[in-house]
């Protein structure tokens, strides 16, 4: 008898079907998921660094607390505690057209929207179980990265004198009795240990003028996704201005300076503007960067997903087997599942025109949502033909023109947001029925 050769379709693995979840258990989920984050990093002495960017200035703290720079065990004990506790993500979602005001030579920006979304919720698990979508490492000496360890540049080993503090590497072994899953341990960690080694040795580097960095990050999530699909949800209100959609990680830098005058004043916002609006700043950076020994060396990433592989045991040829591999979400859903649990508030945000660049509220976000699904719902609703055709045309003709108002499709508003420089191109001729209209445009 001859060999009998299976189909394709009978190779596959089975289906699977997800359960079944009720619409408003799914909707209370969601909800909890859009609901922003308090800020709960609470540092002495703890304000924002000074910078020229905007980006940097949001997303740095910087403190100049004598203790943390003096104590190794409050130092250590600081870094620990926040190492535990995620960055906050957040989008900023930016809209603007330009405006001549009849001038050819004299454009101005227009702001048609400017608001943030916090992001923290839907990307990163919160709970018991956050403790195994994080993980700290340290540097570690000779162990090839590039850091700072202390001294003014970036090296591959140690800047302290060799014997001072020895530091574990990266081969360090954890004793057999150590749980990683369960987040709870009686046992010091790896990464426990090497917190408390680098903060002796930032606090007992003879310096004056010295910094100590951490920083936190989240990783495997692809903004780039998230900034293609809200595009296209704004593009949908026909706005045609100049869209930007930025990520922003709030608390993801966090600098301890020692109490020397030298970082007091490059830390106090008149001596730094100061300086840069009188070009200071050629001198003051220079002799800053001679004197700083800077430590950067503990590094917390948050994990937006997980890759598994299960082997199925499944023999597909002679010498490979059936692997299937598993992706789980931190929050439950992909990117794109966040960019649409998200679109109905961002585009009714800036429907409303939302400005300030503050970050929705969760009041906000509930009534900004509800809104959305009327609106939609309206925009659907069917009526009377000739009605519909006209409120079309007016819509098209409005926004040739830069005026409010427009089609039912987008809730009477036609294209808005366009650049607009007062002068008169031509005229539009629209026939509607037995009516022909012209509109200079």
């Amino acid at each position: 008898m001859g060999k009998q050769i299976l189909s394709p379709e009978n190779d596959l693995p089975p289906a699977y079907s997800p359960p079944t979840v009720p619409a408003q258990t799914q909707s209370q989920n969601e909800d909890d998921l859009l609901r922003p984050t308090a800020s709960y990093d609470s540092i002495l002495g703890g304000r924002p660094y000074h910078s020229l960017s905007s980006a940097t200035r949001a997303t740095s703290t910087v403190t100049l607390w004598p203790e943390y720079s003096q104590d190794a065990s409050v130092l250590a004990d600081f870094v620990t505690e926040h190492t535990e506790l995620p960055p906050r993500p957040h989008i900023s979602i930016h809209g603007e057209h330009s405006d001549s005001g009849g001038s050819k030579n004299n454009k101005s920006k227009v702001v048609d929207f400017d608001f943030q979304i916090d992001l923290t919720r839907s990307v990163i698990r919160h709970g018991d179980s956050a403790s195994r979508w994080t993980y700290t490492s340290c540097i570690s000496d000779n162990d090839g990265q590039k850091a700072y360890r202390g001294g003014r540049w970036r090296s591959s080993g140690p800047s302290a004198p060799s014997g001072r503090i020895a530091l574990p590497t990266d081969d360090t072994e954890l004793p057999a009795d150590t749980d990683l899953e369960s987040g709870n341990n009686d046992t010091e960690t790896t990464s426990e240990a090497e917190i408390k080694m680098w903060s002796a040795r930032f606090c007992n580097d003879p310096a004056s003028v010295k910094s100590f960095t951490f920083t936190r990050s989240v990783n495997d999530f692809d903004y780039e996704v998230l900034r293609r699909e809200l595009t296209g949800h704004l593009r949908s209100l026909n706005y045609e201005g100049t869209i930007t959609i930025e990520p922003v990680l709030l608390g993801s830098r966090v600098t301890v300076y020692s109490p020397h005058w030298i970082n007091k004043l490059r830390n106090n916002a008149f001596a730094f503007w100061a300086c840069i609006i009188l070009q200071l700043w050629i001198l003051t950076w220079p002799v800053i960067w001679l004197l700083e020994k800077r430590y950067e060396v503990v590094r917390t990433q948050w994990l937006f997903s997980r890759t598994s592989f299960e082997h199925t045991g499944e023999r597909i040829s002679e010498h490979s087997v059936r692997v299937i591999r598993h992706t789980e979400y931190a929050a439950g859903k992909d990117e794109m599942g966040v960019a649409e649990m998200w679109a109905p508030v961002v585009r009714q945000a800036a429907w409303e025109k939302k400005l300030g660049g503050c970050t929705l509220v969760k009041d906000e976000i509930s009534a900004l949502k509800a809104r959305d699904e009327e609106r939609r719902a309206r925009a659907q609703t069917g009526g009377n033909e000739w009605v519909e055709r006209t409120q079309a045309v007016m819509g098209v003709a409005r926004g040739l023109m830069g005026v409010p108002g427009g089609s039912t499709t987008t809730g009477g508003r036609g294209g808005w947001g366009r650049d607009r420089n007062n002068s008169r191109n031509g005229a539009l001729t629209v026939s509607t029925g037995n009516s022909t209209w012209s509109i200079n445009v």
